[in-house]
């Protein structure tokens, strides 16, 4: 019952995640309405998916970035999109991509980006 009905899915789990870096970019004093480069991560088990999703990647503002691997997925993919990086923002956008990944039977490893800086926003 525990995993069927009570264990968070995969995209709740991504969501959670999200609630957790969203509150640390809040705690370096972040503007989150700020749009910038996300990174999103996926991995594949096998090279063939993961080729198969590189060369069907036709996402709404998702570009490829660069092909990854380590210890934890050996075929993996690094995505980009500008963004803001609210809860809804971000969220909104990995149920967008998650949808597209699991039809290509991929993982979605979640997302990382760089902490605006005011006085660069300033200048622009």
């Amino acid at each position: 019952f525990y995993e069927t009905q009570l264990f968070p899915t995969e995209l709740e789990q991504h969501n959670i995640q999200t609630a957790k870096i969203i509150f640390l970019l809040e705690e370096e004093g972040d503007d989150l309405s700020v749009k910038r480069e996300v990174e999103h991560y996926v991995s594949f088990e096998t090279p063939t998916q993961k080729n198969r999703f590189i060369s069907t990647l036709d996402l709404e503002g998702f570009s490829f970035k660069d092909e990854i691997s380590s210890e934890e997925f050996e075929h993996g993919v690094a995505l980009v999109k500008e963004h803001g990086v609210t809860y809804d923002e971000v969220t909104q956008e990995g149920a967008k991509l998650f949808e597209f990944i699991k039809a290509e039977k991929g993982y979605y490893e979640g997302w990382s980006t760089t902490l605006t800086n005011e006085d660069e926003e300033e200048t622009k």
